[in-house]
């Protein structure tokens, strides 16, 4: 289980509503932010101009969360990942607009900056597509993504060089963030990465969320057992 792959996605918990935190949330210097190309994050020892979050949500229980292509993470689960430099960077983000829940929670954007070769693409089920008429084919649409047999991590979080747009991590990372209640974030199973496959890893083992049309709820079920 040490060599156990997971796909480390920003997961905005169900009680919170897209729509309302579309309402809520912003960058009030969001052109500067696009124009700037922070979304890389290459090159950069300090990504300027300095995002100015607002966020006015009273209730928003969350360490991790994408906005504008940006992942903003709590200085709570900055702590608990407890990563080197060389393997991701934290940008500073202005909460002084936002709500006390959100100054304190201290948000700052997360530059992933290590790159492993961990996906097999021969054994993946993914299109490859071009995203502008002059850039390379990129895969697009996974319904699959095969982790290589013999890989071995040498970072607890990292980009794969050909899923480029993709985040990795260890089964140790997962169980951390897991074990301190860390939200905002699920280890997705890259076996079964979407729709009614999805999978994902939690404290029981591999779960899968499945909905109940007559009650109107979603409720887990859990696929594989995991000990310890």
């Amino acid at each position: 289980m040490a060599r156990r792959i997971w796909q480390f996605a920003p997961w905005l918990p169900y009680e919170i509503e897209l729509k309302r935190l579309v309402r809520h949330c912003s960058f009030l210097n969001s052109a500067e932010v696009f124009e700037a190309c922070l979304p890389t994050l290459t090159g950069r020892d300090e990504p300027y101009p300095v995002p100015q979050l607002r966020l006015t949500l009273k209730q928003f229980e969350v360490d991790c969360f994408t906005w504008e292509s940006l992942i903003l993470v709590s200085s709570r689960m900055r702590e608990v990942m407890a990563l080197p430099p060389a393997a991701v960077r934290f940008f500073k983000v202005d909460c002084s607009h936002s709500t006390p829940l959100i100054q304190d929670k201290d948000f700052q954007v997360m530059g992933i900056a290590a790159r492993e070769s961990a996906v097999d693409p021969g054994h993946s089920e993914f299109m490859l597509a071009k995203i502008t008429p002059d850039s390379p084919p990129m895969p697009v649409g996974e319904t699959r993504i095969a982790i290589k047999q013999d890989f071995t991590p040498q970072h607890d979080l990292f980009y794969d060089e050909f899923f480029r747009g993709h985040a990795f991590c260890t089964d140790a990372f997962a169980l951390r963030l897991l074990r301190a209640g860390c939200s905002g974030v699920r280890f997705m199973d890259p076996d079964h990465p979407v729709g009614n496959r999805m999978q994902f890893r939690t404290l029981r083992g591999v779960e899968r969320n499945d909905w109940d049309e007559d009650g109107k709820t979603m409720t887990a079920t859990v696929v594989e057992e995991i000990h310890g």
